[in-house]
């Protein structure tokens, strides 16, 4: 049997979709991110929850309620806060979003740095160095592109749940009993969550990070020392506030402006075609982001362990796709993250600079250079050239 499989997407910043996993799970649909194998074990026809992925606990009360579940055979659902890449091709998209001063306010809060709201919100993004509310709107657009998407609102949810489950479900094409569904929607509550995190944060006194805040629609009222940022979260995204039915001062968008050389921007297979513009010269801000950088700038951020690298990494890249050269305190703190070899290699890819390929270490050389043949015998394969 052919197993049919469909994307849940959101963006990064809290947006609602773990009350539409929560309802998947309760209906018996296979729902993992990642995938399957790293999240379900499978016990002959049952499946438990892998001990890496427990502290989804936190976040999907089903995953407390049950010991196992038994999956229905023919649809899976992977959720993902991922660009939209050559993988999603070719799949339906079911997509999640949530007013930008709302949700980007939400993050600020449940991430809770050790900065303004005004600084949380120009810190670059790990992986695209935009600020945060760029990156929503450039992720929101890439995605509103792809040929197959379903969008659904965080305020729809909060305003009828059971209705827009049933809309979901009708989109999806999936059949379930009226009285399941109502058991699923009931089941996934707010209060259910807030619950389900409390059961394991007390388990695990260590964990200082609160998810389910409120829950409530108009939250971003609340920053009231804002910096300006409620403006120009409007400004930036009027545009995208209008399309999805959020109340704005401004119709129009001011044009946001990405960096064309990073490799996150190359490998999108959908690219939104208004509103977004490739810079011409490097930012100011990013270029007094890097002349300033230290260990210092990371720990106020309070970026994930995994984050850090990422943001080092692409910080060099930038450097070097603009004839910048790495401060000593970046290539010092990649140096803790990240490998020698590899540095140098990113130079070279870049500058085309042979004193930089000199230094790499021969054993990632071969490395480097067997990946590369492997993925250009893939392109060819796949291309049928």
């Amino acid at each position: 049997m052919k197993v049919r499989k469909i994307f849940l997407v959101s963006p990064r910043e809290p947006s609602g979709a773990t009350w539409l996993i929560n309802c998947f799970l309760e209906l018996g649909i296979m729902t993992y991110r990642i995938n399957s194998k790293s999240m379900w074990k499978k016990e002959g026809n049952r499946f438990t929850l892998t001990n890496n992925e427990r502290i989804l606990k936190k976040w999907l009360p089903a995953l407390s309620t049950y010991n196992h579940f038994n999956f229905i055979k023919d649809l899976e659902i992977e959720w993902t806060h991922d660009w939209p890449t050559s993988r999603f091709r070719g799949y339906q998209v079911v997509y999640f979003v949530r007013d930008p001063r709302d949700a980007i306010f939400s993050r600020y809060k449940r991430e809770n740095p050790k900065q303004t709201f005004r600084q949380f919100v120009d810190f670059p993004d790990p992986l695209t160095l935009l600020d945060k509310i760029s990156r929503w709107c450039v992720f929101n657009y890439s995605w509103l592109a792809h040929d197959n998407i379903t969008v659904i609102r965080f305020e729809d949810y909060k305003k009828d749940a059971l209705g827009l489950l049933k809309q979901v479900l009708s989109d999806m094409a999936f059949k379930a009993a009226p009285e399941a569904i109502v058991r699923a929607a009931g089941a996934s509550t707010f209060e259910k969550a807030a619950e389900a995190e409390r059961k394991y944060r007390r388990e695990h006194t260590a964990d200082d990070e609160l998810i389910n805040r409120s829950g409530r629609p108009g939250n971003w009222k609340e920053a009231c020392e804002d910096g300006g940022v409620i403006h120009q979260i409007e400004s930036k995204c009027g545009e995208l506030l209008s399309m999805y039915g959020y109340d704005s001062r401004h119709a129009n968008s001011e044009c946001v402006h990405i960096i064309p050389r990073l490799s996150i921007f190359r490998n999108l297979i959908t690219f939104p075609a208004c509103s977004v513009e490739y810079e011409k010269t490097p930012g100011k801000y990013l270029l007094d982001f890097i002349r300033d950088f230290c260990a210092e700038t990371l720990t106020d951020s309070n970026l994930r362990d995994y984050e850090i690298p990422v943001l080092i990494e692409t910080l060099i890249e930038y450097c070097f796709s603009n004839n910048i050269q790495p401060t000593e305190r970046i290539v010092k703190a990649y140096d803790n993250v990240g490998n020698r070899s590899r540095y140098y290699f990113m130079a070279y890819t870049h500058t085309g600079n042979y004193r930089y390929l000199a230094k790499v270490n021969p054993f990632y050389m071969a490395r480097m250079m067997k990946n590369r043949i492997l993925n250009f015998t893939r392109l060819r394969f796949c291309s049928g050239s």
